[in-house]
Formats: C-alpha cells, sequence, structure tokens
C-alpha cells in the first residue's frame, strides 16, 4: 500500500463552477493514464445554467483529500484490476461449476436408488451397486440439493435429497425415522439441521445448486456461524431471472395463457390482460420467458415435463398439510418426488448457466453473486422482546381504534333515536343508509343485543352491526358504513359512494369552472341519480346553494389511473391528502385523524406479522449455554440475489424493513439485529447511487467526456443543497414544491416517468389545480428533459424521403431504379410493416390523401441527404397519422396508430434541457439491438430484447439501464471488500444488503480497519464507473462516502435511538444499546494515523 504526503493532495480546478477532482497522484495510480487537460468551459458552462438566478450560490471551496493508505492496483488499469480480484476470488468456484456444465451427461447418468434408506442423516448410494452407506456429510465439491419441509411440525427439514458428480445422497430428519421422537419440544432445533461439511476441519470449496436456493440454505447447518464457509450458493431462479425475467404487464399477459403450471388457477381479469396484450406487437418473448417457478423454468429450458408433473401439487400438499405421520407412511414417494426436483434443477442448471454467463459477462457479476448469497443476521433476545411487545402494543392501538368506531357509530345512532328519520334521510352523506326501524324487542337473542344497546329501536345498518357472538359491535375501517358517518369532504366537496363508480364527490352541474377541473383529471363524469339536500356545501359561511344536479367524479385513485374504482377513502394512500387539508370530514375532523394516525400505526406490523414471527432462528449450543432465547442465534435471510429483470435482489422481511418512525409499531425492526459480543456492525449507504449515475452517462455522452460537463453531472458532483444548486432543489424551484416531493420526482422520472406521472403526483400531493399542475409539470420537462426528437428507423428514415420526393421526376438523382416511384414505396412499406401492399393500389391511396401529404411536406425542411432522419413530436404525429391512413385504405387493417409509431421510431432523442444528455443516451442504449449495461456489460433479459419484444416496454428498458447499472455498483463494492479483507486479513462478514445500503459484521478489533476497506472500496468502484465511459478522473465529492457506520445494531442512523410505539423507552434506557460512531473520510484518516505509524 502507497501513502502520498499531505502537501500532495489539495485536489485541482477549485474556482466557483470547476469540480475538484483528484489529486494528481492519486489519480495515476488508480486509472494508470497520463494527465488529460480539463474542459474546465464546459464545466463552468454547466454550473452557470444550473445556479442562474440563485442569489445563494456560493464560491468553491478547497477540500483536502483524505490521506488515507491507497492499496495496490493490478493490471494495466483499474478495470484489469476488477477482472484480476474477482478471477481470484472465483478460480475454484467456477473450475468445479464448468466441469459440472461441460459434461453434458455428468451426473444425469446416475439412475436414482431403487430404494430410498430410511436412516436419520445422510445415506450415500453407489450407483454401480446400489449399495447403500451412512454418511456424516456429503464429501463432494458440487451437490444439487433439494429440501422438503414438514409446515405443521415447525418448519424444520424433513427431507432432503443430493445428487452429485459420484452419485446420490438422501438425508432424514430424526423426528421422521423415530416415531417416539418428537423434536417440537426440543429445546433448541439447530441440531436438527442439515450438514454439509465437517465444522473441525480444513473446508474446501463447495458449491449447492438449488432452486431458490435461499429457502434450501435456511437449513443448512453449517451456514449459521459466524465464520464464512467456503459453501456457496448457484441459485437457477435467480439466474433465470436475470437471463429471461420478465415485467408486470408481461406477466399479466402470461396469466392469461392456458399451462399445466396454470392450469388450476382462477380465471383472470381477461379485460386486464387485453388491455396489456396490446402494447405487444411482437410476441416472441413468450417464447422465451416464464415465470420463476421450477415446473415453467424446466419447460422453457429443458423442454417437455419433469418427474411427477401431474402430481406435484399433490404430493406438495403433503408437506404442506400433512403430517409427520403422513410422510413417513409415503416416504418412498415423496423422496423420489424430491429427487424428483433435483433431476430437473440439474438440467435447468447445465443449459441456464451459460445463457447467464453470456447475459452476464464480467467475472464481478458472479462473484458479487456468490457473496450476496451468503447474507447473515445475528438475533438474541432482542428478538424474541421484540416480537412480544409489538403483539401487545399492535393489540392495544386497534382496540382504541376500534373504540374511536365505536364512538362515531354510537352518536350518530343516538341523533337518529332523538330525531325523525327523514332528517338523516335528506343527509347527502347518510342518504344511502339503510335507516328502517328495527324492533330489538322481538330478536330472540335480545339478552345478547341488551350487552351492546339498551334502545328498543336501532336503525337497520346499526343492528348489521352487532355481532352476536362476541355481543358487541363489529367494526372496522374497511367497511363501506364508516366514511358515510365520517362525513367526509374531498377539496370541500362530499365523498358519497356509488355501486357501479365506487368512492367519489359531488360537484355542482352548473359551476363549469369547478366541473372542467376535476373533469379530464378523474376521468368519468356522472350525473347523480337524485336530488339531495346541498346543505353539505355550507362552508365557510357562504349561503346554502341552489337544489340542481350534482356531478360525481372517483376519487383519485392511488394508482394514477383515472378510470379505477376507489374501495375505501380510509387507507393510508389517502394519509397525506388528510395532512394537507384535501380530505377532511365535516363532524368528526379529530377522529378522522386518529384514525388515519391508528391505522398508520399498525400498518407495519400487521402486514409483516406472519414473516417476523415465523423467521427462523437457530442458536448454535455452546459448553456453557444450552441454546436458550436469550443466546446468540442467526437468521439466514430467504433472498434472492437477482429477485427482479433488472437483477436486483429481493427478500420478504430485510429488504422491505422500514427504518424506526415514533408513531408506529415494530418500526424499530432492524435496530433489534444485535451483533455478538465482540463485533459491530460497519457499514455505508451509498449516496444518490442511481442519479450519480445517470449523470455519468450523460457526461459521456460528450467527446473526450470529464465528469460534470452537462447541468445533470454538474447538479450531482457540484451542487450543494446548502446553496441549492444540487438536482433536488433544482426540481422543487422549479415546481415550487418541497424538496422530498422534487426527490420522489427526479427518481421516478430517471426510472422512466413521463409528463403524466409529475402531472398526476403534482396535483395530488399539493393543492394546484389539474391546469396549473400540468403548467408546472409541462415546464419542469421542458426545462430538465428537453424538447423531444423522435430518431426515425433507417427503413423508415428511406421511407420518409421517399414520400417526400414523390412529386420528383423519375431522373432524380436519389431514384436510380427503373421501377417506379410507387413501386419503391410499396417495397420500403412491405419491408417495414410486414404487410402485402400493391404499388398500384398504394397510388390510389396517396392520391386520396394527397392534401394531408403536401401538409407534411410543407412543414418538413429535413436534409435528405444525411443516413437517418430526426422529426419533432408535431411532425411524427403527422407522418403517423398520413402513414396509418394510406394502410388502413389499401387493406392492411392490423396496424394500429400506435403501432406505427413504434415501427418508424427506433429512438427519442432530447436537446435544450439539464438533463438531455442522459435521457438520449439512455434511451439510445435501451433501443439498442442488445442494451447493455455500460459498466458491466449485463445484457438485458431476454423477455425485453427488441428482437422478442419490438419496441414495446421502453419505459421498462430504461428503468433496467439505470437500475442494473446500481446492481453492478454493487457487485463492484462487494467483491473490492472481500478483496480488501483477504488481502489485509481482517475479519469481517457479509451481512446484509438493502438497496443502496451495505452491512458487514466485524470484530470490534478490526473496526476502524473495515471503515477504511468500504471507503477504499467505494473509491475505487466510482473509479472503475468512470473509466469504463471514458473518464479517467473522478471528483472529489463522490469519491468515498459521506460517512460509515459502527454500530451494535442494523439501524439506518447510528445515532436514531429507535423510539417508537413498541420500544417507547428506545433502545439506550429499555436495551442498553449506545448510540454507534459515524465517521467522514477525513476523521477515518485521522483515527488511523496511530495504528499506521505502530505498524510502521
Amino acid at each position: 500500500m502507497g501513502r502520498y504526503g499531505a502537501h500532495m493532495w489539495i485536489s485541482r480546478n477549485c474556482r466557483q463552477y470547476s469540480i475538484q477532482l483528484l489529486p494528481e497522484p492519486v489519480r495515476s495510480h488508480i486509472f494508470k493514464t497520463a494527465k488529460k487537460p480539463s474542459k474546465n468551459k464546459l464545466v463552468e458552462e454547466s454550473g452557470k445554467i444550473v445556479s442562474s438566478g440563485n442569489d445563494q450560490s456560493s464560491p468553491a471551496q478547497t477540500m483536502k483529500f483524505p490521506d488515507l493508505p491507497m492499496p495496490k492496483v493490478y493490471g494495466h488499469s483499474i478495470v484489469e484490476h476488477f477482472d484480476i480480484i474477482s478471477g481470484r476470488f472465483l478460480t475454484d468456484y467456477v473450475a468445479i461449476i464448468d466441469r459440472f456444465v461441460q459434461d453434458q451427461q455428468c451426473m444425469l447418468e446416475h439412475a436414482r436408488p431403487a430404494e430410498w434408506r430410511l436412516t436419520p442423516g445422510w445415506t450415500k448410494y453407489c450407483p454401480a451397486t446400489g449399495a447403500s452407506e451412512s454418511v456424516e456429510y456429503p464429501d463432494e465439491s458440487l451437490l444439487v440439493l433439494d429440501v422438503e419441509v414438514c409446515l405443521t411440525h415447525r418448519h424444520l427439514p424433513t427431507i432432503a435429497t443430493a445428487l452429485s458428480p459420484s452419485g446420490w445422497y438422501s438425508w432424514c430428519s430424526q423426528a421422521l425415522c423415530d416415531q417416539r421422537f418428537d423434536y417440537i419440544s426440543a429445546h433448541n432445533p439447530y441440531p436438527f439441521l442439515i450438514p454439509m461439511r465437517n465444522e473441525g476441519l480444513e473446508e474446501r470449496p463447495l458449491i449447492v445448486i438449488a432452486h431458490n436456493a435461499g429457502f434450501d440454505r435456511m437449513f443448512v447447518q453449517n451456514e449459521y456461524r459466524l465464520r464464512p464457509s467456503r459453501i456457496r450458493f448457484l441459485d437457477t431462479m435467480a439466474m433465470h431471472q436475470a437471463v429471461s425475467g420478465i415485467t408486470n404487464v408481461q406477466m399479466n399477459v402470461l396469466a392469461g395463457t392456458k399451462s399445466p403450471a396454470t392450469r388450476s388457477s382462477r380465471q383472470k381479469d381477461m379485460t386486464k390482460i387485453q388491455k396489456d396484450s396490446e402494447i405487444f406487437t411482437d410476441w416472441n418473448w413468450k417464447n422465451v420467458s416464464c415465470k420463476a417457478n421450477l415446473l415453467d423454468v424446466y419447460r422453457l429450458y429443458c423442454g417437455g415435463f419433469p418427474l411427477h408433473t401431474g402430481q406435484k401439487e399433490e404430493l406438495r400438499n403433503v408437506f404442506v398439510k400433512g403430517t409427520i405421520e403422513d410422510i413417513r407412511a409415503d416416504f418412498q414417494l415423496l423422496t423420489n418426488y424430491c429427487s424428483g426436483d433435483v433431476l430437473a434443477t440439474t438440467e435447468v442448471a447445465k443449459k441456464l448457466y451459460p445463457l447467464y454467463r453470456k447475459h452476464n459477462p464480467s467475472p464481478v457479476t458472479l462473484a458479487g453473486a456468490l457473496i450476496m448469497g451468503n447474507s447473515i443476521l445475528p438475533a438474541d433476545g432482542l428478538w424474541s422482546h421484540y416480537k412480544s411487545s409489538c403483539e401487545a402494543k399492535s393489540r392495544e392501538v386497534v382496540r382504541s381504534l376500534r373504540e374511536i368506531l365505536v364512538d362515531i357509530v354510537e352518536q350518530v345512532k343516538h341523533a337518529h333515536v332523538n330525531q325523525p328519520s327523514s332528517n338523516f334521510e335528506s343527509n347527502i352523506w347518510l342518504h344511502d343508509l339503510d335507516w328502517t326501524a328495527v324492533d330489538l324487542t322481538k330478536k330472540r337473542n335480545i339478552d345478547k343485543i341488551r350487552q351492546v344497546t339498551s334502545c328498543d329501536q336501532v336503525p337497520s345498518w346499526y343492528y348489521k352491526l352487532i355481532d352476536m357472538k362476541s355481543c358487541s359491535l363489529n367494526v372496522s375501517s374497511k367497511m363501506r358504513v364508516i366514511p358515510s358517518l365520517l362525513q367526509l369532504r374531498y377539496k370541500t366537496y362530499p365523498v358519497v359512494h356509488m355501486v357501479k363508480f365506487g368512492w367519489g364527490f359531488l360537484v355542482p352541474s352548473e359551476n363549469l369552472t369547478e366541473k372542467s377541473r376535476f373533469c379530464s383529471c378523474f376521468a368519468q363524469c356522472l350525473p347523480y341519480p337524485e336530488n339531495r339536500d346541498l346543505t353539505a356545501y355550507k362552508h365557510e359561511k357562504s349561503a346554502q346553494l341552489p337544489d340542481k344536479k350534482l356531478m360525481f367524479f372517483r376519487l383519485p385513485h392511488p394508482s394514477g389511473k383515472a378510470s379505477a374504482n376507489v374501495g375505501t377513502p380510509i387507507t393510508l394512500e389517502y394519509l397525506p391528502l388528510v395532512q394537507s387539508g384535501v380530505l377532511t370530514s365535516d363532524k368528526y375532523q379529530d377522529k378522522l385523524e386518529q384514525i388515519f394516525q391508528s391505522s398508520k400505526s399498525v400498518h407495519f406490523w400487521n402486514s409483516n406479522r406472519e414473516r417476523i414471527v415465523e423467521e427462523q432462528i437457530h442458536v448454535i449450543p455452546t459448553d456453557e449455554s444450552p441454546g436458550d432465547d436469550s443466546q446468540q442465534g442467526f437468521i439466514l435471510p430467504k433472498l434472492c440475489v437477482h429477485g427482479t429483470l433488472s437483477r436486483r435482489a429481493t427478500e420478504s422481511t430485510w429488504l422491505t424493513a422500514m427504518n424506526a418512525q415514533e408513531n408506529v409499531v415494530g418500526g424499530e425492526l432492524k435496530a433489534m439485529i444485535r451483533a455478538p459480543d465482540g463485533y459491530r456492525f460497519v457499514g455505508a449507504d451509498v449516496d444518490a447511487q442511481e442519479i450519480w449515475i445517470a449523470g455519468l452517462i450523460g457526461d459521456s455522452t460528450v467527446p473526450d467526456p470529464e465528469p460534470g460537463v452537462t447541468p445533470l453531472g454538474w447538479m450531482v458532483v457540484k451542487g450543494d443543497k446548502s446553496s441549492k444548486s444540487d438536482i433536488h432543489s433544482f426540481t422543487a424551484k422549479t415546481l415550487d414544491m418541497d424538496r422530498e416531493a422534487a426527490k420522489v420526482i427526479n427518481y421516478s422520472r430517471i426510472y422512466g416517468a413521463g409528463l403524466n406521472f409529475v402531472k398526476k403526483f403534482i396535483e395530488q400531493n399539493s393543492n394546484f389545480t389539474q391546469y396549473q399542475a400540468m403548467k408546472k409539470a409541462t415546464k419542469l420537462m421542458e426545462s430538465t428533459k428537453g424538447k423531444e426528437l423522435n430518431v426515425l428507423s433507417l427503413d423508415a428514415s428511406r421511407l420518409f424521403k421517399q414520400l417526400l420526393l414523390l412529386d420528383t421526376s423519375p431522373s432524380d438523382e436519389f431514384y436510380k431504379s427503373d421501377d417506379s416511384q410507387f413501386t419503391q414505396l410499396a417495397q420500403q412499406l412491405n419491408i417495414l410493416f410486414k404487410c402485402r401492399i400493391e404499388s398500384k393500389t398504394l397510388e390510389r391511396s396517396v392520391e386520396v390523401f394527397e392534401r394531408q401529404l403536401n401538409n407534411l411536406k410543407l412543414n418538413c425542411d429535413d436534409d435528405l441527404h444525411s443516413e437517418t432522419v430526426e422529426l419533432d413530436s408535431r411532425t411524427i404525429f403527422s407522418l403517423r397519422d398520413l402513414l396509418h391512413r394510406i394502410l388502413t385504405s389499401c387493406g392492411f387493417n392490423e396496424a394500429s396508430p400506435e403501432m406505427v409509431r413504434r415501427a418508424i421510431v427506433a429512438r427519442r432523442r432530447y436537446v435544450g434541457g439539464t438533463e438531455s444528455a442522459m435521457f438520449s443516451r439512455l434511451e439510445e442504449i435501451a433501443a439498442s439491438p442488445e442494451p447493455r449495461t455500460p459498466f458491466l456489460d449485463s445484457l438485458i433479459t431476454r423477455a425485453l430484447l427488441p428482437e422478442n419484444c419490438g419496441s414495446a416496454e421502453l419505459a421498462s428498458r430504461i428503468n433496467w439501464v439505470v437500475q442494473s447499472s446500481a446492481v453492478d455498483y454493487l457487485h463492484l463494492l462487494l467483491v473490492c471488500v472481500q478483496w480488501l479483507c483477504e488481502e489485509c486479513d481482517i475479519n469481517m462478514r457479509f451481512s446484509l444488503s438493502i438497496h443502496d445500503e451495505v452491512r458487514y459484521l466485524v470484530a470490534e478489533r478490526d473496526q476502524l480497519k473495515a471503515c477504511w476497506v468500504l471507503q477504499v472500496a467505494n473509491l475505487f468502484t466510482r473509479c472503475f464507473f468512470s473509466a469504463r465511459l471514458g473518464m479517467h478522473d473522478l471528483p472529489v465529492s463522490v469519491a468515498f462516502f459521506s460517512a460509515v457506520d459502527m454500530d451494535r445494531v442494523l439501524r439506518k442512523d447510528p445515532a436514531n435511538d429507535c423510539r417508537t410505539l413498541s420500544n417507547p423507552r428506545g433502545l439506550l434506557a429499555e436495551h442498553g444499546v449506545p448510540p454507534g460512531v459515524t465517521l467522514t473520510a477525513q476523521q477515518l484518516a485521522h483515527a488511523l494515523k496511530p495504528n499506521i505509524q505502530s505498524e510502521q
């Protein structure tokens, strides 16, 4: 490792709009290239564009670069360095996998045993003789594994089968073999897990292949150790998602296709499926993709059906609903079923692994996936305390919420008893309730009813709420009667319910200004069936409005779809409207706020309770401790390393867990994961990861690129929150909204959201009218994305030129063929739209639309000598309309206007906006024949390749470029950390990655070294990203994590005491957990000096 004198660490380029770059010794050490002159003029121009009109822009300040040791960079560049270090990590594992894949008959030639031994533990079967013997564990380098669990028997493994190059293995639980043994009462289930290696011996590398490997790994005994094993899991389900993953729209379309895997599924909404199907013009994606279950995956890659297809659901249900006795009775059949999945997984892995490497050619991707597959979380007494505390507090909040609802019901009922029913029947909110009087004295359950109410008569709607079993009112906020009783208003208009259209609000029909304010936004405007008393409009001491017809408008649906019905307005999606005063209650405003707050308080716990309670925690027994709940245990998250088509990891509990909030039950979930004695969590968050990646991609479009040469790139690396020159402040200023709302809009736009999303978001999260929201959204898109230009495909460009030159003479230089112009035009149309149009028919059609063609010529002055043509939105609309009419008149009725547009437009390009360069490049990548990430060269899934789905799902492809590049970033970071830990002998193992957060378990003595590892890994990763795009330099502002955290628990903010409803006293007072420590790069350099000096 090298260190440079502090006097050499002052960064370059420190003028006001210039960007501080790495010190030259550091830059040359990492990039290994000669220094290039900086294009300060372009950088300064970008800074001036962003800072224009901003009086708070501050002069540039020189930042001293942290004096941290720099490790050796292998190879001739930082890019080659990562190939080398990932190759070293993978050497043993890739050799094992390659031997497995290259020998096509390897393992598949082994016949399954004629009879499986019902013996506790592992049994090995000799393929030659059929003999069997008990073994402690499979002494193999590769296993294809499947584990079956009896869900009614403590969720512990019951049967497992494995196939290796040397033959078959089976494993049986002790409870299955010994009828007298019952491990339901066993204190610690750890001994009943499946051993894979001898813990006391030097471990050899082992590859375990499984479908949904995160599930099978939960039952492997060796994985519940602090010291990481050399077992690595290769998940065929994850590989499938990376190679052939599908979007939600494609999933809906596949759901409507009958197949053996879905034959027993309920009938889907065909209207939804038909609507989703309309966006596709190319359907080959259905032949190269499928859902992620093993049956469909096997059919896709291997053809046909695996064994036990017909009995699969029946046999699986034995493990789901049956008992140990049921499994024991059908042991041979069920073990064959388990081994059938092993055979299917083996065949799939042999076919799928080469495709996975082809889609992800960089060794960094495979190395990162193998590292992520070994995640682990420690758990101790905090965990059981957390569950019991959340259960108690949740019941308390639910009881309080019920009391509020009962109070409202009783108040309305009491008012009915004291007033004539006619008053309620004329009330615009209460009109639809059934006010028929029910005589309680004639009911046979009068004794139980008297425990609820003392009245002799109650309205019918009230009587229906009485629960005879519990002798109480059965009320919940989801009931349809509750919004009516609350008497809600949306923007001062009464909220009512219609059976056909769900919940909406009423506007006087004569108020045209207000009608236009809502009509186009919420789609359907319907006359209310009856005139109602309009006293509900009496607000702010205004006069009562005349009794006129009312217009019904749907409430805005949380999905943003104008035609979607709202099932109930009492959901958390409408909490922002309550907080902003858009959704109010005429009589029970305080109670309305309490209802929403109580619902928010228990929402997280109610949504995640089942998963949290069922988390598998296994305590490792020692001589000193028997292994009860107060002792140290571990949780293995059921992680799929590529759970989405963007290759992001998925997991149902920990990757979706919220951070602690004061008024939320269970919000302290992550803080209940405490590091074992002698260890700490060390981790960091990647700052503005996706936006930095997007800005870098935009900067790369400039010849001889440099960081910050585009306005977006400048805002990311130079923009400052305090001076309001960062991207979120820029957007907030443009929209006149707060910075948090601007962040949501910015990230959504980078993921592919357009004008409609921005408009709806502004309208639903502010008091702006529809017109104001559209105006602000348009202004934002024009200033950021810029003007849209449509780049025609090569064939469409030729067609367009032919259309413009139809009136030229045949001797024109453009036409050198003897064929007539209409013959050439017909040929081009047939090529582009895959149709059969004759030249004579086309000529007659063009004559009909000659006027429209002449208008197109007048509005177009493109250079016909360029190979491709670019048209603005207005011209492309005219061209699309003309071609659609011509095609239809020629008898080709299959082409819709949208299909025509997709056929002629190859991609879009943007000019004149702060983010134009970035969006243009993203669309260029997304529209290319093989969209790949610019960094690790990963290829998009086959389902989204243009050759398979045409121009459909462009937004998904743009989203994929950014999010999949973020996955590249994570894999690079993980591989670099792994290398530095091995290089420097640091006791540090991967724990968990939550999107842009990484957390490691580190021995206390190595805490500072671990902080250094993370900071250097981040620096090297950012340099790799820059180098891959031709920028051999890096801004100082993004070189390091803003801070690295050292903490006892897995909380996001080490200073947060995590006070919640279920943990009101906080971590320190309740559990003795002190605040963690946060170190910046400068503070770390200062803290490391004594250690470095002593080592030297």
